[in-house]
């Protein structure tokens, strides 16, 4: 059986620390199939004054606001550090990404 969760996906230890104080439960969830298409809003043209890290973190807030407040100011936040991106990314799948349901009838 595959695990609920993406966590081969690197987060580090401090992000892992931060994290474990959030209630999972009370998490807002996406599917597999909407974080697809926010990632495929990093296609379209970024405004040249928003560095990368803004960018994305502002995509979210567009997107999910509810998943941008619970990301907002911790360690895997973007918005002032472009090297969180890589990090925020794996976040947003280990912690608000609803796995897929295992097909029952294999």
């Amino acid at each position: 059986m595959r695990n609920a969760k993406y966590n081969y996906l690197y987060i580090s230890p401090e992000a892992k620390r931060e994290m474990e104080n959030w209630s999972l439960e009370m998490q807002p969830k996406i599917t597999l199939y909407q974080f697809a298409d926010y990632v495929n809003g990093f296609s379209g043209v970024r405004p040249t004054e928003q560095r990368l890290g803004q960018w994305a973190f502002n995509l979210l807030c567009d997107s999910y606001p509810e998943i941008a407040n619970k990301i907002r100011g911790s360690i895997v936040d973007p918005f002032h550090n472009d090297k969180r991106i890589i990090t925020f990314l794996c976040c947003l799948l280990n912690e608000f990404v609803q796995p897929e349901k295992e097909n029952e009838s294999n």
